[in-house]
């Protein structure tokens, strides 16, 4: 399956724009990164996943010892790939490495059906409830938070399209029904109309947008 490591940005944009006959000015060319951006956001709204793509490299979120009777941390976002679990309550000033067999990542499959972790279920500590002041954010949890490591291509391609048709409907940068082609001597080129062309990004937007509730925030 084709991935992205990354959102489109204005340059990917400016493809669909360019292949649809549209002439940007430099003005409306340097608004393009931050169309591509709200259309990420976009879509993260519509998820309900933030972020939905993880960065690249690992960052560390604190989390609060869980006080449930089995062990149970729900992650305060979804974590794409685990790296390190450490344990440090206030006074500790180092730490120490939870070991990778204390604690299961759950789902347990969720690598295999390329779905985020949303907890940790610890083998043999317990903490009790009400939980006091020095386990508060005492579990150090290191990885790259977020949905997916890879954005899946139609997503990828939904959220281009939708940062074309913002430029369009914003800057209002061509009428609807563009040059249809050009003819000199034997050689021609036709072109899809400009309506056409929109449509196909209002599909290809929708399509994602009608996906959402399979990646929607919950826990199972």
């Amino acid at each position: 399956m084709l991935t992205y490591a990354a959102y489109p940005d204005g340059g990917d944009v400016q493809m669909l724009t360019d292949a649809a006959g549209i002439t940007l000015t430099a003005a409306q060319a340097g608004l393009l990164d931050g169309y591509a951006a709200a259309a990420a956001a976009m879509w993260e709204d519509l998820t309900g996943q933030h972020p939905f793509l993880a960065a690249a490299e690992d960052s560390v979120r604190r989390q609060d010892a869980p006080v449930s009777p089995d062990g149970l941390l729900w992650l305060d976002r979804p974590l794409a790939a685990l790296t390190s679990v450490s344990y440090q309550p206030a006074g500790n000033p180092s730490g120490t490495l939870v070991a990778a067999d204390a604690y299961l990542a759950i789902p347990v499959n969720a690598e295999d059906d390329l779905v985020p972790y949303h907890g940790l279920l610890f083998r043999g500590h317990r903490w009790g409830a009400p939980l006091g002041y020095w386990y508060r954010g005492s579990l150090y949890v290191t990885g790259r938070w977020g949905y997916t490591t890879e954005l899946p291509a139609n997503v990828w391609e939904g959220i281009r399209s939708q940062a074309a048709l913002k430029l369009v409907t914003a800057q209002t940068v061509g009428a609807v029904g563009a040059i249809k082609g050009w003819k000199d001597g034997n050689r021609s080129i036709e072109y899809r109309p400009l309506a056409e062309t929109v449509g196909g990004w209002q599909q290809a937007w929708g399509s994602i947008a009608a996906m959402t509730a399979a990646y929607r925030n919950m826990r199972i």
